[in-house]
């Protein structure tokens, strides 16, 4: 697979709730990686899922703008959106109890490609602005 297939496949896996269909699109030694979070292997790839899918339990994003250059390399522009329902674990192990908030927050991802599956994901997001969406900064 290729980068935009393989964009496509995590998003489509995440946004259908497949945990086992998202970690097969990673490699065993991958680096995942978000604002305050890095994560390793398939057992990073699981935490990260956990935190955002009990946090924001509707949670759907949106591809607006892939690209896919010729190294293995892929960017998305993407849109996250859901509801703040459960505990939000922060970077210091703390936790934002739910606010019922509802959040749109734009967010990039940089995706490294290995044979057919991923070796790294960067996920970039503006922390600031989702504190404050929330209601706690």
């Amino acid at each position: 697979m290729n980068a935009q297939q393989l964009i496509e496949l995590t998003t489509n896996t995440w946004n259908e709730r497949d945990l086992a269909g998202y970690r097969a699109a990673y490699h065993d030694d991958c680096e995942i990686t978000a604002p305050g979070f890095v994560g390793k292997g398939q057992q990073g790839v699981a935490e990260l899922w956990s935190a955002y899918m009990v946090a924001f339990p509707d949670n759907h994003i949106t591809v607006l703008n892939a690209i896919v250059g010729d190294s293995g390399l892929g960017a998305e522009e993407s849109v996250f959106r859901g509801t703040h329902t459960g505990i939000l674990v922060g970077a210091d192990g703390s936790g934002i109890p739910p606010t019922g908030k509802q959040v749109t927050l734009g967010l990039a991802g940089i995706h490294t490609v290995r044979g057919d599956r991923l070796a790294s994901t960067h996920f970039y997001y503006d922390i600031l602005e989702l504190l404050t969406q929330l209601g706690v900064s």
